[in-house]
């Protein structure tokens, strides 16, 4: 296929928007690619999966999500049978939901019961510097919901399934996978557990520090990476 030509199709997380998708997934990436950012507010991993099927169809070269859109992404991947390249950024957990998972729910219940804004006070002042970008995006995305509209996707996301082993085991193509360290959201031990499941996989994994100073996802060793796809 004329790398011109292709497609990149990209899931953000729960409680997240297109517009941090794009920040932290920037489309000069695969510049010469058509992206398209995926927008859901449900939580609810079948839909984004759904969404994901119809725009990847008759066959997107390139398949990206981060945290729960990274779930989904593999779980489409996984049924497809279909070689394509990825980039799985902040996979959070295998199987079924845990305690990873639990803290989500957590922190849908902060929301529903403290208010958004409040919320978004308290992790403003307790975030250390390299942080920042972490508020900054939660800010972006989450003043977009309501109270009860970001609470209900937090907690139906807490409550998805993420790909198994074996889904993660049948999934075809060249593969990135990027975990970030010190994220209780995220541990890194699941992104390297991912990284040892599926064939073809590149792990790595990113201090606070090094996505504050990039700005993004796009450090040099995932930039490396890409551009050998390319």
């Amino acid at each position: 296929m004329d790398k011109a030509g292709e497609h990149v199709v990209v899931a953000h997380g729960a409680g997240s928007s297109p517009e941090v998708a794009s920040t932290l997934l920037p489309a000069d990436l695969h510049p010469r690619a058509h992206w398209t950012y995926l927008r859901d507010r449900s939580g609810d991993i079948h839909a984004i999966v759904d969404s994901a099927r119809q725009e990847a169809e008759p066959g997107a070269a390139w398949l990206m999500g981060i945290s729960l859109g990274a779930h989904a992404m593999a779980l489409l991947s996984a049924e497809r049978f279909v070689p394509a390249r990825h980039l799985f950024a902040l996979p959070a957990w295998i199987g079924e939901p845990n305690a990873t998972a639990h803290l989500t729910k957590i922190a849908g219940d902060d929301i529903a019961n403290q208010g958004i804004d409040s919320c978004l006070r308290h992790i403003a002042a307790n975030a250390e510097p390299q942080h920042e970008w972490i508020t900054s995006a939660l800010n972006m995305s989450w003043s977009t919901y309501s109270r009860s509209a970001l609470s209900s996707c937090l907690h139906s996301a807490a409550r998805s399934r993420g790909p198994s082993f074996d889904d993660l085991a049948t999934i075809i193509g060249p593969t990135i996978i990027i975990g970030l360290a010190d994220d209780p959201f995220h541990p890194q031990d699941v992104a390297r557990q991912w990284a040892e499941c599926i064939p073809q996989s590149h792990l790595v994994i990113l201090t606070m520090d090094q996505v504050a100073r990039h700005g993004s996802f796009a450090t040099p060793a995932v930039t490396e990476i890409l551009s050998s796809w390319t």
